[in-house]
């Protein structure tokens, strides 16, 4: 798994290090920490028996205890992850560090910040994508956008951010804290507040045509009736998938459906995800 590179330790995050195991629709996502800065060929999926696996290489001079308190996702990666590798136990007595802080107010706030700021600056991109106009990059950032400020609650709350049912927390988390509107601002950024379950059903087909391991990952959500978060996978799925000629029509079914084919229903998303942001910022601050 090294494929020649020099690692010091590695260990298993997200799904799989929650439920121990692969659900569906998920990949392995690892994290490897090497002695020197990474290459950006080292950012990679490969297939081991036949299960993708996402590489997140991190260098060991980033895993400062102060810095690693303040990432969205590191922590959560070190404290709860499964460790595979680690001679030095670098990242157990690293733990044991983190573990006592984890939760403080601080780093949730700067965690939160974090977000919010990635969330924004994407969207910005967005806007500027489309005057120029390029709309498969003003895409690209939306999703960039959408998904920071989807991991906004989980910073607010201590959790690791999540993807492919970042909208369900979003909703759990909206509900324990009695904000309807944090969600009606989430399904207005998706193109999700009409989406029924016959279209997200119609949809899902699309996004299966294009790549069976993205329809994988839609499908529980259907299957738990969770709808409009559904939205977020399938979303994902057409705008970062193949955009060859086969893919096209599917890609575009998905678009016109979810509000994303044109720059006046992507200015429309693009608003409804900045207000979300907004929202979530002045709840994590008080």
């Amino acid at each position: 798994m090294s494929r020649g590179r020099p690692i010091r330790a590695a260990l298993i995050k997200g799904s799989v290090a929650e439920h121990g195991r692969i659900v569906d629709g998920a990949d392995i996502d690892l994290c490897v920490i090497t002695p020197v800065e990474p290459e950006p060929a080292w950012f990679e999926e490969i297939e081991q028996a036949g299960i993708p696996v996402e590489m997140y290489p991190v260098a060991e001079q980033d895993l400062q205890e102060e810095r690693v308190l303040t990432s969205p996702d590191l922590p959560f990666a070190i404290c709860r992850g499964i460790v595979l590798h680690d001679p030095d136990r670098m990242l157990i007595t690293l733990r044991d560090l983190l573990l006592p802080r984890l939760c403080d107010p601080k780093y949730r706030l700067a965690r939160a910040e974090a977000c919010y700021r990635a969330a924004l600056a994407a969207l910005r991109n967005a806007r500027e994508a489309l005057e120029r106009p390029d709309v498969e990059r003003a895409r690209g950032e939306m999703v960039m956008g959408i998904w920071n400020a989807s991991a906004i609650p989980s910073a607010i709350a201590c959790l690791a951010p999540t993807n492919r049912r970042s909208f369900v927390r979003l909703e759990q988390l909206a509900t324990r804290w009695h904000r309807r509107d944090l969600v009606e601002l989430a399904e207005e950024a998706l193109g999700a507040r009409s989406l029924t379950a016959e279209l997200a059903r119609e949809l899902h087909g699309a996004v299966s045509r294009m790549n069976p391991r993205a329809g994988g990952a839609v499908a529980p959500l259907l299957r738990e009736g969770q709808v409009r978060a559904s939205a977020w996978p399938t979303l994902l799925a057409a705008v970062t998938g193949a955009r060859g000629a086969a893919e096209s029509a599917a890609r575009e079914q998905v678009f016109t459906t979810l509000g994303f084919a044109h720059a006046e229903g992507m200015l429309e998303r693009i608003r409804a995800a900045e207000e979300l942001c907004n929202s979530l910022w002045s709840l994590a601050q008080r």
